[in-house]
């Protein structure tokens, strides 16, 4: 599965059939993991995962096709054992 992010403002329709801006136009910035349409409204499925060393053993095990590229913090975790296993296996 390919990591996609969506960027969006909300809104809604007024009594003279235009579009206006809802929440002061704000962006949202998501990365869904799936997108659901029920009854001209859409809900958005999104995964939280909690960084262990089981997950990043998890990563490791996909090989070259999967790379961890935010959030930064997670990034700077992976890079931590790598370098933990480096040391290890000298």
């Amino acid at each position: 599965m390919e990591s996609k992010k969506i960027r969006f403002q909300y809104y809604q329709w007024n009594v003279k059939k235009e579009t206006e801006l809802r929440h002061n136009g704000a962006w949202y910035h998501i990365s869904p993991w799936d997108l659901l349409w029920e009854d001209e409204n859409y809900f958005t499925v999104s995964v939280n995962v909690h960084v262990s060393r089981q997950f990043l053993g998890w990563v490791f095990s996909l090989g070259e096709g999967v790379k961890i590229i935010s959030p930064d913090d997670v990034v700077d975790e992976m890079k931590q054992e790598i370098e933990r296993l480096i040391r290890q296996y000298k």
